[in-house]
């Protein structure tokens, strides 16, 4: 009996113990991606993980605008004519909330976001503030891993075609940690957007699945009050005079 134990204790122990891998083995931002279908129409937050910088109780009408910015850096206006200087494509990006509730103190900034490879990483940017050098834009922060139309969710294919992407998935870059199961999230943050405040039924049911098959733990998702919300109030210009001033220096 003594010796059985023995060697079925052995047997479990050579068993390998599945963990999960962060980032999952393949996770990466959309190949086929185009830039021009996911600006200039505003984005809503569905779900979203609490970070310090946005914590839950800002859950409340979050919304994003993005917007492609012609500019050309004050180094490329004074010496271009020297080199061929060519600044990286920037976009505007302006992120709201609602502190407390939906009638809430209006949380808002403003940054721009650089996309350091459009060629081979289109789907991957750098979003800070605007002041930042290009030198230290080369990193990525925000990755679209998911994006497309309500009309292609199984139920939903009677909606009709949209000019820009309805939905996507973002991450703060490769998700880095284990979250349930053999499922990862990111640390910095991870998003549902949708292109209307409250999604169309299914749709959520459906990023959900599209996210499972990505490794995404889901689970650490919060869900966002879009019901009762102002956007227009919430359109503030929080330290935008401030990177107003150093914009267009790098």
């Amino acid at each position: 009996m003594a010796k059985a134990t023995t060697a079925l204790l052995f047997f479990l122990l050579c068993i390998p113990v599945i963990i999960a891998q962060c980032p999952p083995s393949g996770i990466d931002a959309v190949q086929d991606f185009d830039i021009e279908k996911f600006v200039d129409e505003p984005w809503y937050s569905l779900r979203q993980l609490p970070v310090p910088y946005q914590p839950k109780d800002q859950f409340n009408c979050v919304f994003a605008d993005y917007g492609i910015v012609e500019r050309k850096s004050l180094r490329c206006r004074l010496f271009g004519w020297v080199t061929d200087c060519k600044d990286p494509d920037a976009i505007s990006v302006f992120n709201s909330a609602r502190d407390g509730s939906p009638t809430g103190r209006a949380v808002s900034v403003n940054f721009q976001a650089t996309v350091p490879d459009p060629v081979n990483n289109p789907a991957k940017a750098f979003v800070g503030p605007k002041f930042l050098p290009n030198a230290l834009r080369q990193d990525t922060n925000y990755w679209v891993v998911a994006v497309g139309q309500y009309n292609e969710f199984a139920g939903l294919e009677s909606l009709p075609d949209s000019d820009f992407y309805d939905w996507a998935i973002v991450t703060t870059g490769a998700p880095d940690v284990k979250g349930d199961a053999d499922l990862c999230y990111s640390s910095g943050g991870m998003w549902f957007f949708s292109r209307q405040p409250e999604a169309p039924n299914g749709v959520v049911a459906a990023m959900e699945a599209i996210a499972l098959e990505l490794k995404l733990d889901t689970s650490v998702l919060e869900p966002v009050t879009q019901t009762g919300c102002d956007y227009a109030n919430g359109k503030g210009k929080f330290l935008s005079g401030f990177t107003t001033f150093f914009d267009g220096f790098f």
